[in-house]
């Protein structure tokens, strides 16, 4: 079997349910778990398999419709249900992952009012001392601050480490491996285009 589906397996099953997701007792019967949790593929899902016998052989599979992740996993969290279904996707291209997302600053952005810096760190302030109250873990938070507090590269590094999972390049939207949601409002990771500069 393919090692990205091993991993893809061993990530997804022991991270968000504490058990295996697909326990089959040898590829064959692994692979049919998995059509049967996230149904068959379509020919567009099969090109990163870079063998003609492999793509043949996942069509011939029995024909499964995609299952309601949230009846199937229903003591999961909204978020996480979210989350495990944008990771259980057949292509590994088109997978969430921590590596194919890579930290890049938000598009540029207008407050709705122009706002001097004094009042954009107080919003930052207001923001980082209330968000934790609303959910996940502290440790990301503070992981998440850091990142966004820091230079792309030094971001890059402290999300990799902290085992945060981007969706959104620009940080916006992160999960943790729980499957956690982390929302952060664009004006914690950049400046706003009518920011208003004191002399």
């Amino acid at each position: 079997m393919d090692a990205e589906l091993l991993l893809w397996e061993y990530d997804v099953g022991e991270i968000m349910t504490r058990q295996p997701l697909f326990p089959g007792r040898d590829y064959v019967h692994q692979l049919r778990l998995i059509t049967e949790l996230i149904g068959l593929p379509d020919d567009a899902s099969l090109g990163f398999l870079r063998s003609d016998n492999a793509r043949r052989y996942v069509r011939q599979l029995p024909q499964y419709s995609r299952q309601q992740f949230s009846a199937r996993f229903p003591n999961m969290s909204p978020a996480a249900v979210d989350l495990l279904e944008k990771m259980l996707v057949f292509d590994p291209n088109r997978r969430i992952t921590e590596s194919i997302k890579k930290v890049r600053k938000p598009k540029p952005w207008k407050h709705s009012e122009p706002i001097t810096r004094a009042q954009l760190k107080q919003l930052r302030e207001e923001f980082w001392d209330t968000a934790p109250h609303y959910g996940g873990r502290k440790e990301i938070w503070d992981a998440l601050r850091a990142a966004a507090e820091a230079d792309l590269t030094l971001a890059q590094a402290i999300v990799d480490s902290a085992g945060v999972i981007v969706q959104a390049p620009d940080l916006t939207i992160c999960y943790d491996e729980r499957g956690a949601k982390y929302e952060l409002p664009k004006f914690v990771l950049s400046e706003p285009s009518n920011l208003i500069h004191e002399s």
